[in-house]
């Protein structure tokens, strides 16, 4: 699926460019210097949902070039979350490249059926591939959380051929948690006394009675 969006050479102030329903924007790379560019907040809304942070997309600069480029970064106003500033990334063929790719969790964990949560502690991962190796995203397998003791690490999730992650091979990715009723009543019976216990705790009540 092929992305698109166009944009304008950056006139006036970032604010009276938000208040116009427009995003201030940035576009650089290894071969080019930063360009000033503003793009329509809505399209770009669209775009990004779209696209997300590991699909080329076409730029186009009104009267001007166009370029192959990826979301690197954005900031949002606060309050309101809504897109503040944008870096685009230029992508040249045969130079590698850093993406964020999501993660789509897949299959079925047993440890689910047994009334566990799945807890996922990422929903992307940081990835360096050449331009044409990029993919959308990245298929999680959970099947193999067969039990509560089981987890998915960066190093276990299997990458395309070309593909190397940024990110530590250890981090924790998902595990399943097992139900809270499980844990209590595990905590109950490790804490509650055996029999045996109760037992040997009588007879020494007894026999210190009996010295004194």
């Amino acid at each position: 699926m092929s992305h698109s969006i166009s944009a304008t050479a950056r006139e006036g102030k970032p604010d009276a460019i938000r208040e116009s329903g427009r995003i201030p924007a940035v576009i650089y790379g290894r071969e080019l210097a930063p360009v000033t560019l503003s793009v329509d907040y809505n399209q770009f809304e669209k775009l990004y949902k779209a696209a997300g942070t590991s699909s080329i997309i076409e730029l186009s600069i009104e009267g001007g070039e166009k370029y192959d480029v990826l979301i690197k970064d954005w900031q949002l106003v606060p309050t309101s979350h809504r897109f503040s500033h944008l870096d685009f990334y230029q992508v040249v063929a045969g130079q590698m490249v850093d993406s964020t790719v999501h993660l789509n969790f897949i299959g079925e964990s047993h440890a689910v059926k047994l009334g566990g949560t799945l807890m996922s502690m990422l929903d992307s991962i940081g990835v360096q591939s050449l331009p044409k190796d990029l993919v959308d995203q990245l298929d999680v397998d959970i099947s193999v959380l067969a039990t509560f003791e089981d987890s998915i690490h960066v190093k276990d999730i299997p990458l395309p051929e070309g593909m190397v992650t940024t990110e530590d091979k250890e981090i924790l990715v998902a595990k399943v948690n097992a139900p809270r009723i499980a844990v209590e009543e595990d905590e109950e019976e490790t804490a509650a006394p055996s029999i045996e216990d109760i037992e040997v705790e009588k007879k020494g009540k007894t026999e210190e009675e009996a010295a004194a």
